[in-house]
């Protein structure tokens, strides 16, 4: 990095936590402040290890919206999630399985955990409470402000699945920015559209090859933390398995314009899903769109014996689409099938094929995709 773009950088980053905290004492003097909220993402992790991301925050009127809202009331909604209201510095009890750790949020109200040493009040459980608590009094008479969250903890998997969102199970449109504008602001998790026979596909592979399994499914996405209870909604009302959401924050950091690039997140994110989970392979699921199958291929390189096999769906133009090909080719020197298709049911059929999913299953995704594209 330049001299000069460092400086820039920096300052930028600087600027931006300065503003951060100055609204934020600026209100507290003020005694302006909301009521604060805990807001607890899915946390996951082994038996020996898991971790937590939170965030706190005001609470301004953020939550999930029902159907036939106005799109002005969307657009209000969506500019309450960017300008949400952190709270900074603040310590946070995280209390798990009898462990108790004490955090404290950074400048942008996130806090993180890494839990070890802890013994499973169960066996054969996916999904275990986790409990949050704020420690500190950030202004008078605040009350107690607390919340509860889920862990996973996989326990019985054939495989994972590993999923991004954007134009692979939610209709984005993110190479071009004034039509996903458009889609993120006017609606909502009910008007949002998800692509035909996405939630039957990941059902079945949730289910497995006898439809009795509960394997993991992780969703990674450049999409920031700011829009994780609109995605969290909107998988809850189109039925597709729920899973830890794997966001990015939004921001400036003092090394890159962004806190972390698309490419950097989801290597990095990827990666320590395959660090955590030795024993399980994983089906990596993405689109043609952005650079996901560019990411899939760097990650094979590394990792070859991790990837079972690699899905990604065609959003593009076939000139993308032969740059794509070229990339499957080298993919599949490795012994990984690669399925570049617009149709989900494509992707049912090669899993059904492999062993991997029931055949009643692709027939449920076949019928979903003709009945979602009416």
């Amino acid at each position: 990095m330049s001299t000069i773009q460092d400086f820039l950088l920096k300052t930028l980053s600087g600027v931006e936590t300065a503003y951060d905290q100055s609204s934020f004492y600026v209100k507290k003097q003020l005694n302006l402040l909301d009521p604060l909220t805990i807001q607890a993402y899915m946390g996951f992790g082994n038996a020996q290890k898991v971790l937590i991301t939170g965030r706190v925050l005001e609470a301004e009127g953020k939550k999930s919206l029902q159907e036939g809202v106005s799109i002005w009331k969307n657009i209000q909604t969506m500019y309450r999630r960017y300008e949400s209201d952190e709270v900074p510095h603040a310590r946070v009890k995280v209390l798990f399985q009898g462990l108790e750790q004490v955090v404290k949020t950074d400048s942008e109200g996130y806090f993180h955990a890494m839990l070890e040493d802890f013994e499973l009040n169960s066996t054969g459980k996916e999904w275990y409470d986790i409990y949050f608590e704020l420690l500190d009094e950030v202004y008078p008479e605040q009350g107690e402000v607390k919340g509860q969250g889920k862990v996973l903890i996989p326990s019985k998997s054939e495989y994972g699945v590993i999923s991004d969102v954007d134009d692979t199970i939610l209709l984005s449109r993110s190479s071009d920015l004034i039509k996903k504008a458009q889609l993120t602001f006017f609606n909502n998790a009910h008007t949002r559209t998800p692509f035909a026979g996405v939630s039957a596909l990941y059902q079945a592979l949730q289910a497995g090859s006898n439809g009795q399994h509960q394997n993991p499914i992780f969703y990674v996405s450049s999409s920031p933390w700011n829009l994780y209870e609109l995605l969290h909604h909107f998988c809850e009302v189109h039925e597709i398995p729920e899973g830890p959401l794997l966001l990015k924050d939004l921001g400036i950091d003092k090394d890159t314009f962004i806190k972390s690039g698309h490419g950097k997140h989801k290597v990095a994110q990827i990666t320590t899903l395959f660090l955590l989970y030795p024993d399980i392979q994983f089906i990596l699921v993405g689109d043609s769109g952005q650079k996901d199958p560019e990411i899939y291929e760097f990650l094979s390189r590394k990792y070859p014996d991790r990837i079972k096999a690699i899905y990604i769906r065609d959003v593009t133009s076939p000139k993308r689409d032969k740059d794509v090909k070229a990339i499957a080719k080298k993919v599949k020197a490795r012994g990984i099938d690669v399925i570049l298709a617009e149709d989900t049911s494509r992707a049912a059929l090669h899993a059904y094929e492999k062993g991997w999913i029931m055949r009643d299953s692709v027939e449920q995704v076949n019928a979903k995709v003709e009945e979602e594209k009416k």
